[in-house]
């Protein structure tokens, strides 16, 4: 419940603290990228906690797809992903 008392600025916070953490070892391909991307906002927000279950895995795959088929938001969540990335030949 404590995650439904933090602000926006918060959430932004502790997304960047994880993401700079957790995207460098996912590498560069944008479906991990942004399944990591829904898997981070959605623990941050309280919806899936501890170990994911088969409806939670299903659900972040359905965001993740929708968010890949939708070129504006993947570009925008690609080039905001990059900033957390080592540097180096993107794929």
């Amino acid at each position: 419940m404590a995650n439904l008392a933090l602000s926006s600025f918060e959430k932004q916070k502790k997304f960047n603290a994880l993401a700079q953490v957790v995207l460098p070892y996912v590498g560069t391909d944008p479906a991990r990228l942004i399944l990591t991307q829904v898997m981070i906002v959605l623990a941050i927000e309280g919806v899936v906690s501890g170990q994911p279950s088969v409806g939670d895995r299903d659900m972040v795959k359905m965001i993740r797809d929708a968010a890949l088929l939708d070129d504006e938001q993947r570009q925008k969540s690609l080039e905001m992903l990059q900033a957390f990335l080592p540097e180096g030949p993107s794929t």
